[in-house]
C-alpha cells in the first residue's frame, strides 16, 4: 500500500478495496472480511483505499481516502457542488452508463427472488437531455457569516451547501432563488434559525409547467405577517417571465416539513397550469405533480401501447394525486374512480376534469393505505387497477385488497424499485405476476428510476 502514491500517507485504519456495484443511493460496495462497507462516488470496478473511523457516527465511518484504479466510465462531474453536495449522486458516470448502472441494480433486486428471476428488465428509457429538467424546486435558505445563503443540506447534516446555480432545477427556478437572496439581503429580511426556532425566511419553493411555461413562486415564513412584499414581488414580475402566482407559506413549526398548511396568496391565482397531452392540469402548492412531466408523458405512452384498453374499461387509480394518469386514460376507458388521502389532492383532481370536461371520472377522499372502500361508491366494479404509491410501496391489506377483487390487469407505477420487488413478491402469492418491468430515467445524476409494470393473474396470458 505505501507504493500507491506519493503523495497519499497510509494511515493503519486503510482499507484496500474493490468496488463491485451500486447500491440504491449510489454508492459503491466492496466486501473486506466479510463485511459489506458503501462508498460514496465510487463506482464498480475501481480499487480504491477507505479509512475506518470507529468513533464517527455508523453511516460517517468509511470514508474515501482515494481512488487507485479509475473506471473507465468516470467523468469529471459536471457540477462544481458535487463533492459536498447530497443531491446527485452519479454526476461522475457518464449519461450511458448511469442508464445501465439503474437497468442492473433493478435486475440485481430481481436477482434476489428465485421465483422472480424470469421477469425481463427493457433498458432504461433515457431523459432527452439531462439537465434542468425539474418542475419543482424547494430549498431552505440561513445566514452563514453574516450572508445569506441558499442551497441542498450536506448529506447527513442540515448544513446548507451554498448553490448558485443547479444544473437539475430549472433555470426560471435558479433565477427566483437568486431574487429572493437579493430581497432578503436589500432589506435585512431575518433568515430562519432552526437551533433557535428564529427568524423569518424558511425556504423558498419554485414550481413550473414544463409546457406552460407557467411558475408558481412560495416563499416559505415563520410568520404571516412579512416585511416589504411589495417590494419583492415588483423584483420577481421584472425579473422572471411567465410568473402566474406569487404565495406566502406559513410554517411555524419546529420541523422539517417545508410547507406549512396555511398559504396568502400576494398575486396572481392560487394554482398554475400544466398541459400534459391535451389534459390541463392544476398545480396547487401543497398536492403532488410529477416532478418530470416529460417522462411521465413517455411512462403513459408506453402503458398505452402495453396494456391493449377497451373502451369498455372501468379503472380504479389508487394514490391518484390530482388525477394525471387517470384522466391521461380517461378517452380510452369507460369510468374511472380515483381515489387519494390528500383532500387538496382530490379537490383538485375534481377541478381538473370539469376543467377538461372529463363527465366520466370521479374522486373521493380516501386512506388508501388502510385498505379499499367496499362497497364502492355506486357499486363500481373496476377490471383495471392503476397503482402509483409513495416510495415505501404498497401495505399488504391494501395489496390484498386489490387482489380481491380479480381485476384483469394491475398497473404499478413505482418510484422505489426495492419496495417494487418486495410487493411483486406478494403479488405472486396471491395470484399476480408480471414478465417485463419498464424502467424510465426520471431523475438523472440521481441513483433514482422509476419503473412501470403491468401485472395479470396467473391465469391469464401476461399483458
Amino acid at each position: 500500500m505505501n507504493t500507491v502514491s506519493k503523495k497519499y500517507t497510509v494511515n493503519e485504519n486503510d482499507i484496500q478495496l474493490e468496488i463491485k456495484t451500486l447500491n440504491e443511493n449510489g454508492e459503491g460496495v466492496g466486501f473486506y472480511q466479510n463485511y459489506k462497507l458503501s462508498v460514496e462516488k465510487t463506482l464498480p470496478g475501481e480499487e480504491v483505499i477507505v479509512r475506518y473511523l470507529p468513533q464517527q457516527p455508523r453511516k460517517n465511518r468509511i470514508q474515501l481516502q482515494t481512488i487507485v484504479k479509475k473506471s473507465p466510465f468516470r467523468i469529471d462531474p459536471p457540477c462544481p457542488y458535487f463533492s459536498d453536495c447530497g443531491g446527485c449522486q452519479l454526476q461522475h458516470v457518464s449519461y450511458p452508463t448511469q442508464l445501465e448502472f439503474k437497468k442492473q441494480f433493478v435486475q440485481q433486486l430481481l436477482s434476489q427472488y428465485p421465483s422472480l428471476r424470469g421477469i425481463k428488465v427493457d433498458d432504461v428509457v433515457p431523459m432527452p437531455g439531462e439537465t434542468h429538467f425539474r418542475n419543482k424546486t424547494q430549498l431552505p435558505f440561513q445566514s452563514r457569516n453574516q450572508r445569506i445563503v441558499y442551497g441542498l443540506y450536506r448529506k447527513g447534516t442540515h448544513e446548507i451547501i451554498p448553490v448558485e446555480h443547479c444544473l437539475v432545477e430549472s433555470r426560471d427556478a435558479n433565477r427566483v432563488l437568486e431574487i429572493v437572496k437579493e430581497w432578503a439581503e436589500q432589506y435585512q429580511i431575518p433568515v430562519y434559525e432552526e437551533t433557535t426556532h428564529s427568524g423569518l425566511l424558511r425556504y423558498v419553493v419554485v414550481r413550473k409547467g414544463q409546457f406552460t411555461l407557467q411558475i408558481m413562486v412560495i416563499i416559505v415564513c415563520s410568520q404571516v405577517e412579512v416585511p416589504h412584499l411589495k417590494e419583492l414581488l415588483q423584483m420577481l414580475k421584472s425579473g422572471i417571465t411567465n410568473v402566474k402566482s406569487v404565495i406566502v407559506n406559513y410554517n411555524p413549526a419546529r420541523t422539517n416539513r417545508i410547507l406549512g398548511t396555511y398559504n396568502q396568496v400576494l398575486w396572481g391565482r392560487s394554482y398554475i397550469e400544466e398541459k400534459l397531452g391535451r389534459v390541463y392540469f392544476r398545480i396547487y402548492p401543497n398536492t403532488f405533480f410529477q416532478a418530470n412531466p416529460v417522462q411521465m408523458l413517455r411512462l403513459v405512452d408506453k402503458l398505452f401501447k402495453k396494456a391493449q384498453w377497451k373502451p369498455t374499461d372501468k379503472v380504479l387509480e389508487i394514490y391518484c394525486g390530482v388525477g394525471t394518469i387517470g384522466l391521461l386514460l380517461h378517452p380510452h376507458i369507460q369510468h374511472l374512480l380515483g381515489l387519494d388521502s390528500n383532500v387538496e389532492s382530490i379537490q383538485a383532481a375534481r377541478q381538473n376534469a370539469e376543467l377538461n370536461h372529463l363527465s366520466r371520472a370521479e374522486f373521493q377522499v380516501w386512506d388508501v393505505n388502510s385498505g379499499l372502500p367496499s362497497p364502492f361508491p355506486g357499486n363500481f366494479q373496476p377490471n383495471l387497477i392503476v397503482v402509483d404509491p409513495p416510495r415505501k410501496g404498497l401495505p399488504l391489506k391494501l395489496l390484498q385488497d386489490m387482489t380481491a377483487l380479480q381485476p384483469e390487469k394491475i398497473i404499478y407505477i413505482s418510484c422505489n424499485p426495492k419496495t417494487l420487488i418486495q410487493n411483486l413478491v406478494e403479488f405472486q402469492q396471491l395470484g399476480y405476476g408480471t414478465q417485463e418491468i419498464f424502467p424510465f430515467d426520471m431523475f438523472p445524476y440521481t441513483a433514482q428510476v422509476e419503473c412501470l409494470t403491468i401485472l395479470t393473474r396467473h391465469d391469464d396470458k401476461m399483458g
